[in-house]
């Protein structure tokens, strides 16, 4: 087993409350490390707002996941030769 860090950076673009929701969904499952200031949107986008996001999560566990033995595999016609 492994330490995995993973570092996400999201723009998200939206009515105010909809960008809040987001943000509590994302901060429910990983680490908040930047934000930025709301940046209210202009002309045709009045009223929504863009938000920075930069999230860290460390898990621990094996770097990939492990392939389906034979018996989790459907069956299809090709398989059932």
């Amino acid at each position: 087993m492994s330490t995995i860090s993973t570092d996400v950076e999201i723009w998200l673009t939206g009515d105010p409350a909809s960008v809040s929701h987001a943000i509590s969904a994302l901060a429910a499952d990983a680490r908040i490390t930047q934000l930025s200031e709301e940046h209210p949107l202009v002309g045709p986008d009045a009223g929504r707002v863009r938000r920075y996001v930069r999230l860290a999560k460390h898990t621990s566990g094996p770097q990939r996941p492990a392939r389906p033995t034979a018996e989790q595999l459907p069956i299809t016609k090709e398989t059932s030769r």
